[in-house]
C-alpha cells in the first residue's frame, strides 16, 4: 500500500490496505494506514469503521491517536466526547482505553477526569507511558515538579510501552 501510495495511486493503495486489515484486523500499523489513505479520499466514515475494529479487537495507541486526530477541527473536549461515546465503549475494560481517555482529558484540561483514567489504568498495567503521563498532569495541572518527578522515578521499574519491533533489523 505505501508504494501505490507513492506512485500516487490511491484507490488502489487503500484496496490493498483494507486487504491488509482483514487479514490482521488488529494489526495498528494497517488500520492506522487504511485510515490515513480512506480520509486522503474523503471517506471519513470509512476510516471511523477500520479504527474502531481495530481498536474492538486490539486496542493500541496509534489507533486511538489516529482515531482522535480524524477532526482537526474538533475542539479538545469534542474529541474527547466522540472517543468517550464511539470508541471507548468498543473496548472499555482495556487499559488502554483510559489511557487514551486520560491523554485527550490533559488537551481539554479536564484534570479531574484525567487522573481518574490514568488511576483506573494504573489499577491494572503499570507502563512507564502511565507514569510519564502521570507526571504531566502534576506539571500541568497543579506545577507540580517534585510529585511530577515521584512519577518519573516509577518509569524505572516500570513495564516497557507496547512497541512494534521488526524482526529483521530490531527496528523499533
Amino acid at each position: 500500500a505505501t508504494r501505490l501510495r507513492q506512485q500516487d495511486r490511491g484507490p488502489e493503495a487503500l484496496a490493498e490496505a483494507r486487504r491488509a486489515v482483514k487479514a490482521a484486523p488488529g494489526f495498528a500499523p494497517a488500520a492506522v494506514q487504511a485510515a490515513e489513505l480512506a480520509m486522503q479520499q474523503g471517506r471519513r466514515r470509512l476510516a471511523l469503521q477500520v479504527l474502531e475494529e481495530s481498536w474492538r479487537i486490539e486496542p493500541h495507541p496509534e489507533v486511538g491517536r489516529a482515531y482522535a486526530q480524524l477532526d482537526p477541527n474538533e475542539t479538545p473536549a469534542q474529541r474527547l466526547q466522540r472517543v468517550n461515546t464511539r470508541l471507548a465503549p468498543l473496548n472499555r475494560s482495556n487499559p488502554e482505553t483510559a489511557v487514551l481517555q486520560a491523554e485527550l482529558a490533559m488537551q481539554a484540561q479536564e484534570w479531574d477526569t484525567a487522573r481518574e483514567r490514568l488511576e483506573s489504568a494504573l489499577a491494572t498495567t503499570h507502563t512507564a507511558r502511565v507514569y510519564r503521563l502521570l507526571a504531566e498532569l502534576e506539571r500541568q495541572a497543579h506545577g507540580n515538579n517534585a510529585r511530577a518527578q515521584e512519577w518519573l522515578a516509577q518509569t524505572i521499574d516500570a513495564e516497557p510501552d507496547r512497541a512494534w519491533i521488526a524482526e529483521d533489523s530490531g527496528e523499533v
